[in-house]
């Protein structure tokens, strides 16, 4: 999806995200305490669906869920689906992930309407006036995004001015690793900024030239708990810092980007197809990028799972783009389709097959 135009509707009946919590086999870091009831939950796995249809906009065509009917009779068989949801206002991409994530609507977590925030900054008139993007790491300035706002603050901003809890934190706290792919502001989302905040101006990372730097560190992170075998020196780990979260969080580490995960787990992601994620850009090894088809996501926290992660972020791009681009049509996304025709369709569909095998 391009997250600078797209909207999620989870008002009125669409499936804007999906915490779903599998009861599995596959061992998880065995110091990882989720305390659910009975210990039965082992693994928290979150996806984000971008535009996922719940009930059907054309009574005589079936919903995105009704047509990916594996992960509709997953959801009946092994959970409880919540189509209740309240909405942010407005609606889109940005906000509605960072309400999913954080439990907060826009007036605490400080970014409100969409993919951009307004912000008044120095000047007069519409000079004044400044957009930032509302993608960007979670300690962000508002300034680190947009500088000639000036403005000094956090861009995820409680109303008393400290930084919004990050969500990863009450897991890495209780011992459990926490991955994410493609999910916004948890991973780096830009470069050369966002590389050389964790790793340093002068560090070899932040020397690697642009293409690099977004295959190799952008997109894919693991937040990793104290003494975690993943976040060694030799893994590429680097400092997680939060210098506003409550209670303090300090000698956490993360892995951020695929180099450094591909090296922790001796080999690099690959889909659901066995074929080894690439930029969509460059075409080099590493992250491809923030439209990743469903086979792309799932095969790579599926990676995550087998390896002793236990929490997951993933985010799916939108259902209804057009992924075959002008040579199907020259709209750039369509409304529900009614055969199981799109890419995006045909593997999200696999998620059931594959999260009940687990």
């Amino acid at each position: 999806m391009d997250r600078t135009r797209r909207s999620i509707d989870v008002l009125r009946g669409v499936l804007g995200c999906a915490l779903l919590v599998f009861v599995c086999a596959t061992p998880a870091l065995a110091t990882c305490k989720l305390n659910s009831h009975l210990g039965k939950i082992k693994h928290v796995v979150y996806i984000e669906f971008d535009n996922q249809h719940f009930i059907r906009d054309n009574p005589t065509v079936p919903s995105d869920l009704e047509q990916q009917p594996n992960l509709l009779n997953f959801i009946k068989k092994n959970g409880t689906l919540d189509a209740g949801d309240h909405t942010v206002l407005i609606s889109h991409t940005a906000n509605d992930i960072l309400t999913t994530e954080t439990g907060l609507y826009p007036d605490d977590h400080g970014v409100f309407v969409a993919n951009s925030f307004g912000v008044f900054g120095p000047g007069s008139g519409l000079a004044s006036i400044n957009f930032p993007s509302s993608f960007f790491y979670w300690t962000d300035l508002v300034s680190d995004i947009t500088p000639a706002t000036e403005d000094n603050t956090f861009a995820l901003t409680t109303p008393a001015g400290d930084n919004v809890p990050a969500p990863w934190v009450p897991f890495t706290r209780a011992g459990c690793d926490v991955g994410a792919f493609s999910t916004a502001n948890i991973a780096l989302e830009r470069s050369p900024f966002d590389v050389q905040k964790v790793f340093g101006k002068s560090s070899s990372q932040a020397k690697e030239d642009s293409d690099h730097q977004n295959a190799d560190f952008i997109g894919e992170a693991i937040h990793c708990s104290l003494g975690s075998p993943l976040c060694t020196s030799a893994n590429g780990a680097a400092n997680d810092t939060l210098p506003s979260e409550p209670g303090r969080y300090n000698g956490f580490k993360a892995l951020f980007g695929a180099k450094n995960i591909n090296t922790a787990f001796h080999g690099p992601l690959k889909d659901l197809d066995g074929k080894v994620l690439k930029n969509v850009d460059s075409g080099l090894v590493g992250f491809p990028g923030f439209d990743p088809l469903a086979t792309q996501t799932l095969g790579a926290v599926a990676t995550m799972l087998e390896k002793g992660v236990p929490v997951v972020f993933a985010y799916i791009s939108d259902v209804h783009d057009n992924e075959e681009g002008p040579t199907l049509s020259a709209e750039s996304t369509f409304g529900q389709a009614k055969s199981h025709t799109s890419s995006n369709s045909r593997t999200t569909i696999e998620l059931g097959d594959s999260s009940s095998a687990a």
